[in-house]
Order: C-alpha cells, then sequence, then structure tokens
C-alpha cells in the first residue's frame, strides 16, 4: 500500500481515497487488530474498601469500522473489482458529458436523457428509459494507483 501510495502522490498533491472490497479490508484490517491497545486512565477507577472498580461499565471493543493510511479513509465497496486495491486522487477525478441526441428531454445539459414513456406493442406496460452520455475520466492519471492479486 505504501507503494501504490507513494507512486500516486505527486508533490504535494496526495491521494484522497483508498478504495478496496470487503474481503481485502478484512485483511487490513487483520493486520492493524494486533497493534491495538486500551490504556484505562485513573479517572476511569474508583478507590473502594473492596479495591478499585470501574466507575462506568468499561468494555473492550474488538474491530474498527473504520480505517485509514497516512490519514486516507481506506473504505471497503462490494462492486469493487474482487483482490484490488485503488488509490485515488479525487482532486483528478471528473464526469464528462457529451451531446445528447435532440430526441431526449435533455436535464440542464449534465448527460442524462430521458426517452419518454413508451407503450410496448405486445404487452399492457410502459417504459422508459434513462441515458447518460459521458464517461467518468481522470485529467492525471498518474496520479492514481492499482493493485491487483491481493489475496490472503
Amino acid at each position: 500500500m505504501a507503494a501504490d501510495f507513494d507512486a500516486a502522490q505527486v508533490g504535494n498533491d496526495l491521494p484522497s481515497l483508498i478504495v478496496t472490497t470487503p474481503a481485502v479490508w478484512t485483511i487490513y484490517e487483520a493486520l492493524l487488530t494486533p497493534t491495538v491497545s486500551h490504556n484505562a486512565g485513573v479517572r476511569e477507577f474508583r478507590l473502594t474498601p473492596d479495591g478499585a472498580r470501574p466507575i462506568d461499565n468499561i468494555s473492550g471493543n474488538q474491530g474498527f469500522r473504520a480505517l485509514a493510511f497516512r490519514g486516507v479513509p481506506v473504505v471497503s465497496d462490494e462492486k469493487c473489482t474482487s483482490g484490488n486495491i485503488f488509490t485515488l486522487n479525487e482532486n483528478h477525478l471528473f464526469w464528462w458529458t457529451i451531446p445528447q441526441p435532440a430526441q431526449f428531454n435533455r436535464s440542464e445539459n449534465r448527460g442524462f436523457g430521458w426517452t419518454g414513456f413508451k407503450e410496448p406493442v405486445n404487452q399492457d406496460a410502459i417504459a422508459g428509459q434513462l441515458l447518460y452520455y459521458g464517461q467518468f475520466t481522470t485529467d492525471a492519471p498518474r496520479t492514481h494507483a492499482r493493485r491487483t492479486g491481493v489475496t490472503n
């Protein structure tokens, strides 16, 4: 992950998001778990005739709900390609649109087009299509990285 992060960094322009599968996220979590510790402070205990007792119910919590690498969020997405880690710089990702054909109802030229409702000839129903004319692109591929083949 460090090599990918370093490869995607250009000067002070750092990656801002790391996306991976739930399975790889769990592998990363397992690597961090042995380094977790909890130090109970003096204010969490009260001295009684029977000894030191916790003030509140102190409970342990194992596992993480949020992870970060070098201060950048690491998130899991079940739609992410298996065995991959994507290191992304969101400042260089954009939606580009292309002109829509004239027959579509345009929505402020943001790339979406609606065909309107159509009535099929062989059934009692109506259907319509919401189309998008464009692509998700980057203006600096150098600011992203992809690690493949990540397994246990």
